[in-house]
């Protein structure tokens, strides 16, 4: 819609200018009419509007001095001149100021009407232009953002294109993984196309939502959206509630599942890498903080921290394990540290590899001393030769592996009964409270008095799949019977099934199912 305003002294003119012409039916609005220019002035200042019908002879200020004030302070108005024959030197002096067009009285309807709609016509190839121009500009502005977060030798020209208010501000990165839970679980190029158009819609929508937030840049890096913030002082709890507030926004019409992970504060444009590989590093993380959408590096640090404690811990206990011969408590220690390396990153593989090799060491000797005619010896051997060249995390787990399973098969064997009642008894306890959201192995384990990851390893030997597997069956086939009745909400049922979150239950549904709960009670009412 364009605004129109008619400023005249002639009262009927202006009046029946405004009246007698249906300007609806051209997608114009006339915000106002005034019967001089000092009134017209206040109007244009209130109204802001496209098009001013001007006349020239009028009292306080006339139209050519109002036509000088619109052009220095809003120059994008179209102005139409109104003039009298006689004042045709008036006229000449419009064209210096540059007005859109003038009309000499008398005029008919017709012609006010197709001089409005030219500079319409001219209004909206200008906003398609700067439209067009703005989209350019925002193009090139992620771009340069984009190599600013690996890069920090970038000169001050393609700085600037970064749209960055002060290079000595406090800047914080925080990186977003989106998975789209409408996927319709096709692979190759299909599927990659379906990420792109996610991440596409999920960049669009927070461009939206965040478009009045000052100092806050938005863009695309890779597979993640990336959100920088800067200001002349940062705080990381006012980060944190706009980051809850992006991702409540983005998450509420359940299309996607985000995760957020955020880097550090730091000072000064040419440090921002630092908080990008912070934010990037914490957000790959997120399969292990499945209910938690906000990682931070405190998050990540004390992951990372535990792990060096936990490392230390067992590898003393295997040590002792080996020197008192203790072939039971050996291969439960075992199993719950090769379930402890399961959960890690590929920058703690050299920490393990040397745990691991000490441990075969010590095993070699001790197998050496209890039977000189051992045949263990060459297979741990190139077991240690293996490790020292792995660098893949899986690989060295596989090895791991083949270290526990001798121990295992030979402890289960003397155990079977007693440990399949023992998994009969965590299953049961599975089953009765899978609706708790905090339920996890180790509260499993406790309550049947043994080690959580040596449970791990027995329930997957009676029941064929892991526990993890099992509660999110139970969780799944409980929530396909509540969705059965229209009157209970899905984020009821995800929170009666044991999630703390609505949108992490739908795509753990679409996963286990191939359909979104809407989806599956459509399939009901058709079936």
């Amino acid at each position: 819609m364009v605004k129109l305003l008619i400023v005249d002294d002639d009262e009927i003119i202006c009046r029946g200018l405004a009246i007698c012409i249906d300007w609806s039916l051209y997608d114009i609005e006339v915000v106002g009419i005034a019967f001089d220019g000092e009134v017209g002035l206040h109007s244009i200042e209130n109204n802001r509007p496209d098009i001013i019908l001007i006349d020239i002879n009028m009292p306080f200020i006339d139209g050519l001095e109002l036509s000088h004030i619109v052009r220095q302070k809003y120059p994008a108005i179209k102005i139409i001149l109104l003039t009298a024959y006689t004042e045709f030197e008036y006229a000449k002096q419009a064209v210096k100021l540059q007005v859109f067009d003038y009309l000499s009285k008398p005029f008919e309807n017709d012609e006010v009407v197709r001089a409005v709609l030219n500079a319409k016509n001219a209004i909206d190839s200008e906003r398609k232009i700067r439209n067009e121009m703005s989209n350019n500009l925002g193009i090139i502005k992620g771009k340069y953002l984009s190599e600013l977060m690996i890069s920090n030798d970038m000169d001050d020209v393609h700085l600037n294109y970064c749209g960055l208010s002060d290079l000595q501000n406090e800047f914080c990165a925080a990186c977003l993984y989106i998975e789209n839970i409408f996927q319709t679980g096709q692979v190759g190029s299909d599927s990659i196309i379906d990420d792109e158009i996610a991440r596409m819609l999920v960049l669009a929508k927070i461009k939206n939502y965040t478009e009045g937030f000052v100092g806050l840049h938005v863009f695309q890096r890779g597979d993640k959206i990336v959100l920088l913030f800067e200001s002349k002082s940062l705080d990381y709890p006012s980060i944190k509630s706009m980051l809850a507030q992006v991702l409540e926004f983005v998450n509420a019409n359940d299309d996607y599942f985000l995760s957020c992970g955020t880097g550090n504060i730091i000072r000064g444009a040419d440090s921002i890498r630092y908080s990008y590989e912070q934010a990037h590093k914490a957000v790959s993380y997120h399969h292990y903080f499945s209910n938690q959408s906000l990682i931070s590096m405190n998050d990540i640090e004390s992951h990372e921290t535990s792990f060096d404690e936990y490392l230390q811990l067992h590898r003393k206990k295997i040590l002792q394990n080996i020197e008192d011969s203790d072939y039971l408590k050996l291969s439960d220690n075992m199993t719950t540290f090769l379930s402890g390396i399961t959960e890690q990153k590929e920058s703690v593989i050299k920490e393990i590899e040397f745990a691991v090799i000490e441990i075969i060491f010590a095993i070699i000797r001790k197998e050496t001393i209890d039977n000189p005619t051992t045949d263990y010896f060459q297979d741990y051997i190139k077991n240690i030769v293996k490790l020292l060249g792995e660098k893949d995390l899986a690989k060295v787990q596989n090895l791991i592996s083949d270290i526990i399973q001798p121990m295992n098969k030979k402890f289960f064997k003397q155990n079977s009964k007693s440990n399949e009642l023992l998994v009969e008894r965590a299953i049961e306890y599975i089953d009765k409270n899978y609706f708790d959201p905090d339920l996890s192995l180790k509260t499993v384990a406790d309550y049947v008095h043994t080690n959580s990851s040596y449970l791990c390893v027995l329930i997957k030997q009676f029941n064929l799949i892991s526990y993890i597997d099992y509660l999110n069956r139970i969780r799944m086939e409980n929530a396909k019977i509540l969705l059965q009745n229209n009157a209970i909400k899905t984020y009821e049922i995800a929170f009666d099934v044991g999630f703390n979150s609505s949108q992490y239950f739908a795509s753990c549904f679409k996963k286990y199912t191939g359909l979104t709960p809407s989806e599956y009670r459509e399939h009901i009412k058709e079936n």
